[in-house]
């Protein structure tokens, strides 16, 4: 960290391990500036995703209350009133958005297609780590 500091920034890195991390976040106890985890869908569907956006603890935590709301509605939204083979174009759409207003970052490590009935062409997500063997990391940034 050495580079950062001459730079006038602080710099404290955390490493959780996986168990940690979710309980933390369960509990709302991350308070670094910076979470870096990894998203592994279990069956490549859309359904996963969007099991993944709804319920992850350490994305909600990092989110505010109202942002938070706002995802919930409109995942709840889509289960409502969208067709099973529809999710993977609705959860685009809210991907996107995410990404558009920095609330995710994906990190270039390997390419996870979500995949519906042979459908590939659409919705790419990408992943950094593998399962519980990567530990997770929050970075807690100071300005001095």
């Amino acid at each position: 960290m050495g580079c950062w500091n001459r730079l006038g920034v602080n710099c404290l890195v955390n490493i959780y391990s996986f168990e940690d991390f979710y309980e933390k976040a369960s509990e709302n106890e991350l308070d670094e500036d910076l979470l870096l985890t990894s998203l592994n869908l279990d069956d490549n569907r859309p359904t996963s995703a969007f099991r993944w956006l709804l319920s992850n603890p350490v994305l909600h935590q990092s989110l505010s209350p109202d942002d938070s709301k706002w995802l919930r509605t409109n995942l709840i939204n889509i289960r409502q009133k969208s067709p099973l083979n529809e999710y993977i174009r609705e959860l685009e759409a809210i991907a996107t958005a995410m990404i558009g207003e920095y609330w995710l970052l994906p990190l270039f490590h390997h390419r996870q297609t979500l995949r519906f009935e042979g459908d590939t062409e659409r919705g790419i997500y990408y992943s950094l780590g593998a399962g519980h063997h990567f530990r997770k990391f929050g970075l807690k940034i100071s300005f001095m």
